[in-house]
């Protein structure tokens, strides 16, 4: 905003609250949550159509980032839920590995990169399905820059579809995660 940079690119959800101060290029990353716990907890968290049950989550602790989509997902869904919020996304993983949360929940390509592909996260996986709510994650992560330069957003949305529509991108992201990154209609 203050013209130091032309370019954000830093897993920014593109959300109707950030669009009123920013523009994004067309989106290249999805951006969802997914609560991560240990294997075969047996918890029934969400019913057939993927909706949280909130006396399921009674008693359960779950580690969220602070200021995050996450945290404003489960404030609104489920205000019952014991929330422990952290500063820090190391904290959250280590209260979960030392059994001071039950569960957190974040973004799963963070999930596997930073824990469960790791030694220390073997004894844990994802315990939901995926939680995709446009009105609080957004339509998925895109470049963000200064609103007023419609030549820079079209040359950046240009490159982004180039990349889903040749490949390159699911290529990618298929070398560091066992899923995509994308949305496939994206490139339509």
């Amino acid at each position: 905003m203050a013209n130091k940079y032309d370019l954000i690119i830093a897993s920014m959800s593109i959300t109707d609250k950030r669009l009123k101060k920013m523009a994004f290029s067309k989106p290249y990353r999805v951006s969802i949550g997914r609560l991560v716990g240990k294997k075969d907890a047996g918890w029934n968290l969400f019913d057939d159509a993927g909706n949280p049950i909130p006396a399921n989550f009674d008693g359960l602790k779950v580690g969220l980032d602070r200021a995050s989509t996450y945290s404003s997902w489960f404030e609104a869904k489920l205000p019952g839920a014991d929330v422990l919020l952290y500063d820090s996304s190391n904290a959250m993983y280590l209260d979960l590995e030392n059994g001071r949360t039950d569960m957190i929940m974040t973004n799963p390509m963070k999930a596997y990169l930073k824990f469960l592909s790791k030694e220390n996260g073997k004894g844990f996986e994802f315990v939901s399905p995926v939680v995709d709510e446009v009105s609080f994650f957004g339509i998925g992560v895109g470049i963000g820059l200064r609103q007023g330069d419609p030549e820079l957003q079209k040359r950046l949305d240009d490159a982004v579809l180039q990349l889903i529509r040749n490949g390159s991108l699911e290529k990618y992201a298929l070398k560091y995660f066992p899923f995509p990154i994308h949305n496939e209609k994206w490139g339509e």
